[in-house]
């Protein structure tokens, strides 16, 4: 019985690593198709499945979904808004394995209007933690050069997800004058490489579960809003 007790937690830590690596390598990038002849309606909408690419690679394959779901993970390195910047706007729903702002390939930005954007919950615990993200500023890498940073501008909509971090290898900064940001663990400022962390918020909510971390060099400027932490929730 024991035996049988042991391979069973063993298998599942095995399909939890393996689910959770699977998931962590189908990356969708979000090419905005800047210089794409003709332009895209909307070049810059989270939902038009045209101005996304499977790491890199356009067209997206024909096994891939036509935009981000909670198999896919998204790295911005696109940073002109109006131009290839992604835009969720109201009535949009989207969703990510986890969101990446600014990385080695350029500066980041993500501007949310309106609608929701969740990040995945579907984990196995205890065997493989449950830490799907948005990294705002996610430009981990060793050459400051190629930190570049990420921003995340939001003025309505609702996020999801387990974990926000802003610095989190590089610059990140979060403008919020509306929405709301819910974590269902912490909400962490200037996580690694001493690399910055800035939240400007004049009104929304944000929701943090656990614990809200701020460490480094990092800048909370509170003119609005409020802020909903642990034992408040309740």
């Amino acid at each position: 019985m024991a035996r049988c007790l042991a391979a069973l937690v063993v298998g599942l830590a095995g399909l939890a690593i393996s689910e959770a690596a699977a998931q962590e390598d189908e990356r969708y990038d979000f090419d905005g198709v800047a210089d794409q002849d003709p332009q895209p309606d909307d070049p810059t909408d989270w939902m038009t499945s045209v101005n996304w690419s499977d790491g890199g690679a356009d067209p997206l394959p024909p096994f891939g979904p036509e935009i981000p779901d909670f198999g896919t993970r998204v790295e911005i390195q696109t940073s002109t808004f109006g131009v290839n910047a992604p835009v969720i706007g109201p009535g949009d729903i989207a969703e990510a394995f986890g969101v990446r702002i600014g990385r080695f390939g350029g500066a980041g930005l993500l501007t949310m209007t309106g609608g929701t954007l969740d990040i995945d919950n579907n984990c196995l615990p205890p065997f493989f933690p449950c830490n799907r993200r948005i990294r705002v500023g996610a430009a981990d890498v060793a050459l400051p050069e190629n930190r570049h940073p990420g921003t995340f501008d939001i003025s309505g909509g609702v996020v999801t997800t387990d974990t926000f971090w802003i610095g989190s290898g590089s610059q990140g900064t979060v403008n919020m004058s509306g929405g709301e940001i819910h974590t269902r663990h912490s909400f962490y400022f200037d996580w690694t490489f001493d690399a910055g962390s800035v939240l400007n918020m004049t009104d929304g909510l944000i929701a943090v579960a656990t614990d809200l971390r701020m460490v480094r060099t990092s800048q909370l400027n509170m003119h609005g809003g409020g802020s909903l932490v642990g034992d408040d929730l309740e």
